[in-house]
């Protein structure tokens, strides 16, 4: 039988004690995330978000790497603000977000200036649970390369999606030839 149990974070806001769980499932290797709150109507950047460090890691060796990216699944409902921000990354990280019906968003330098990835969804286009996956474009020179990462739920129209992060991709049931929403 499997059974769930709730995962300690390295750091977490007192935000994620009243709405945030963190459930990992034995048959699976990322952690469920899931908000019970309503989204949030703060407009403060970040503002009432979950926050934890989160890393990639490197198993092998630099003549056969084995980069392992970090992973999660996270809970939205539909029509909300989704906010995913990647902060203090000890070096050049990706960030991509797939819905559940296969629309895809990517994030790599927020600007010239910064290499912290951010994407920002506004609104989500379905309820269930996204994949969010951090990763490197280039090799792991080190154990692991760390990061804070923050995810926010808010209510449509709020400040910490503007603007929104375009979809790389349309959902995965948009017929051939149809193109789907980019």
């Amino acid at each position: 039988m499997v059974s769930n149990f709730v995962m300690r974070l390295k750091r977490v806001n007192v935000s994620i004690v009243a709405g945030m769980i963190l459930y990992v499932s034995a048959a699976a290797a990322a952690p469920l995330l899931f908000n019970n709150d309503p989204a949030n109507t703060c407009t403060d950047i970040n503002c009432e978000s979950a926050e934890w460090r989160g890393s990639i890691l490197q198993l092998g060796t630099q003549q056969v790497p084995n980069i392992v990216p970090f992973t999660a699944d996270i809970w939205s409902d539909a029509n909300q603000c989704l906010r995913l921000d990647i902060s203090e990354p000890t070096a050049d990280v990706h960030l991509v977000l797939v819905s559940p019906k296969g629309r895809v968003w990517r994030s790599n330098d927020r600007d010239s200036s910064d290499n912290a990835p951010l994407i920002m969804v506004d609104p989500t286009p379905e309820q269930g649970y996204y994949t969010v996956m951090v990763s490197t474009p280039g090799d792991v020179t080190s154990d692991s390369i760390d990061f804070l990462f923050n995810y926010g739920l808010y209510m449509s129209g709020n400040a910490n999606c503007t603007p929104p992060t375009p979809s790389a991709l349309g959902p995965i049931d948009t017929p051939r030839g149809g193109g789907g929403p980019n």
